[in-house]
């Protein structure tokens, strides 16, 4: 896992509960980068990369929410 998707447990933690809290199931890949202080460009690297967990839907990016979670939860 690169080290820009590492992060302090609370800090984690903090993100994984607001994730709960919102009724969408899937973020944005920018909206991903941002909950982790990335760029969108940043973002999207770290998309193509395999780093963060997304499906596809045409052209479009996604990434769900239980994964992001999951990932962050693990770092």
């Amino acid at each position: 896992m690169s080290n820009a998707l590492k992060g302090k447990t609370a800090e984690n933690q903090a993100v994984i509960d607001r994730l709960r809290d919102e009724s969408c199931e899937v973020l944005s890949v920018e909206e991903a980068g941002r909950k982790l202080g990335l760029g969108r460009a940043a973002a999207y690297a770290h998309a193509k990369a395999g780093h963060l967990p997304i499906i596809r839907l045409g052209n479009r990016m996604l990434v769900p929410k239980a994964a992001f979670a999951k990932l962050l939860a693990s770092a």
